[in-house]
């Protein structure tokens, strides 16, 4: 059949693409300063102001990292999420224990359509945004 070709490692995973393997670790003494660096940012108050255009940070958890979004508000006090979850296997989510302290509007692509969306994420995962 011309025009017509089947990668095996897609077939194995269901015809979805397979994953990009992972990148090496950087040497554990870069580890280790990126670690603290995000202690220190997780200890301080949110750093940022309503109206800052910021980006989630790359490697820090959010998806759009590079995206821009818009700080809407800073909590006065951070938010924490030590809801017992119904499924016990959710307690080891990024989300439980979670401390946010602020909320973003961004843009992002849904149902066909470009639309705005608003939510409550930790500051210290991001940065301000470069253009």
């Amino acid at each position: 059949m011309d025009g017509f070709a089947i990668n095996l490692s897609d077939l194995i995973a269901g015809g979805r693409p397979a994953a990009k393997p992972a990148a090496p670790r950087p040497i554990p003494e870069a580890q280790i300063a990126t670690l603290r660096e995000a202690f220190e940012r997780y200890t301080n108050p949110c750093p940022f102001k309503p109206g800052d255009i910021v980006t989630p940070r790359k490697g820090f958890g959010y998806a759009d990292a590079g995206e821009p979004h818009i700080v809407l508000e800073v909590a006065e006090k951070p938010i924490r999420n030590f809801e017992a979850p119904a499924d016990v296997s959710n307690i080891y989510s990024s989300a439980f224990g979670s401390r946010v302290d602020f909320r973003v509007a961004s843009l992002t692509d849904g149902r066909g359509e470009t639309a705005i969306v608003a939510y409550w994420q930790e500051s210290w995962r991001h940065e301000l945004y470069k253009s």
